[in-house]
């Protein structure tokens, strides 16, 4: 289980069964008031890091033309940072997840650069990523 999940411990972990919702929910209220809270939000919610990503922009709220755009851009910087976040498929995950929140950050309906919105959005998390 990811890092905030290895620490939840109670009866019923003890026993080999999962945490409850309740204990989840305390553990992710709790980690809200630390430093890194969405970076452990973020890892303790990426189930399917592979999907989450994805799943974020094809949600987002563009046209058409503009989203095959975003999908291009995210594709392209995802594969640049690709080996700088080793090869647990959790870390994966979040680094993918971040980079689309970039993405769409700093997308617009009129997005058609693919290039410039990926340099636009790796250079978002550089920024974010110093904070």
């Amino acid at each position: 289980m990811g890092e905030l999940g290895s620490r939840v411990t109670s009866p019923s972990s003890a026993l080999g069964q999962p945490p409850t919702i309740e204990k989840q929910t305390r553990t992710l209220l709790h980690a809200a008031h630390h430093r890194n809270a969405s970076y452990h939000m973020i890892r303790f919610a990426a189930v399917d890091p592979g999907m989450r990503a994805r799943q974020l922009i094809d949600a987002a709220s563009f046209g058409p033309d503009a989203l095959k755009v975003i999908g291009e851009a995210f594709d392209a910087a995802s594969v640049e940072i690709a080996d700088h976040f080793g090869i647990d498929r959790v870390d994966i995950g979040v680094a993918r997840y971040q980079l689309a929140t970039a993405v769409l950050a700093v997308a617009t309906a009129h997005s058609r650069d693919a290039e410039a919105l990926k340099r636009g959005a790796l250079q978002k998390m550089a920024l974010d990523y110093r904070k």
